[in-house]
């Protein structure tokens, strides 16, 4: 099982990197992007701007699930404190519960 799913992640990774090179090929004309505030302008190859802007967002998007996952995170780590917490206490009344049950038939110790 675990091979297969490294075959099928490696193909993966194989057809997206043949896309991305075929992309690439085809879209190779000169772009230039004009930045607002500035005169500044970038010249460049049209693939630059459109995988630089993919990956950015997917980088945003990143950046926005793992702080979402850090709060749930920081969540779970109070529960679980919580729990031990609660499980302690659970221990510790049953000893006291088995200690007075002792105490109450003291013939068959």
């Amino acid at each position: 099982m675990r091979l297969l799913t490294r075959l099928v992640y490696s193909g993966i990774i194989l057809l997206s990197c043949g896309l991305i090179a075929a992309f690439v090929v085809v879209n190779n004309t000169p772009a230039s992007v004009h930045l607002w505030p500035s005169d500044t302008q970038i010249t460049a190859e049209i693939w630059v701007f459109i995988l630089g802007a993919f990956a950015s967002g997917m980088l945003v998007g990143g950046l926005f699930i793992w702080t979402k996952l850090l709060s749930l995170r920081t969540r779970l780590w109070a529960r679980d404190r919580q729990l031990a917490k609660l499980h302690a206490s659970l221990e510790e009344a049953e000893k006291k519960s088995d200690d007075a049950l002792m105490l109450e038939r003291p013939d068959q110790a």
